[in-house]
């Protein structure tokens, strides 16, 4: 069962070009999430980049850019397979949206997450429970993006 999981907004002061600079930089997407220590990209740049998530565990996954329009957004496709346990065995893909959008003078940031979830309905309610922390990550990482995009002036 594919279905949208969670969107988590926010509206910056800084230009949507400066926000895309920061949400693209995806070779340091660490920099901003709790738990991850590492997040290099091994192959490629833009649509078809493979980048390795890495978290203070040191437990691994893969992450493909399944799509990318500069200066807009970028879709990154997980190896489910690679996910830590639990988390293999409850999703078997998973995908994330980054999308940077202009507001007047300022921007907004929004990130979409939508597994394919095996076990379908009878599982949902667990993933919906289990995404409560994962909610306040996001807010965190959105908080982050706005830190690195102001420190930039």
């Amino acid at each position: 069962m594919r279905k949208e999981l969670m969107t988590v907004c926010r509206d910056y002061e800084q230009s949507a070009e400066r926000l895309w600079a920061v949400v693209s930089d995806i070779d340091r997407y660490a920099d901003h999430v709790t738990g991850l220590k590492a997040s290099p990209v091994l192959s490629g740049d833009g649509e078809g980049a493979v980048r390795q998530c890495r978290t203070i565990k040191d437990e691994t996954w893969s992450e493909t850019v399944s799509r990318w329009v500069d200066g807009e957004l970028y879709e990154i496709e997980v190896d489910a397979s690679t996910y830590p346990f639990p988390l293999r065995q409850v999703f078997r893909r998973f995908t994330g949206t980054w999308r940077v959008e202009p507001r007047g003078e300022g921007s907004k940031v929004c990130m979409t997450f939508t597994p394919d979830v095996r076990g379908g309905y009878a599982v949902w309610p667990l993933v919906v429970l289990g995404a409560r922390q994962t909610r306040r990550d996001l807010e965190y990482t959105l908080e982050s993006y706005g830190r690195a995009a102001a420190s930039e002036d």
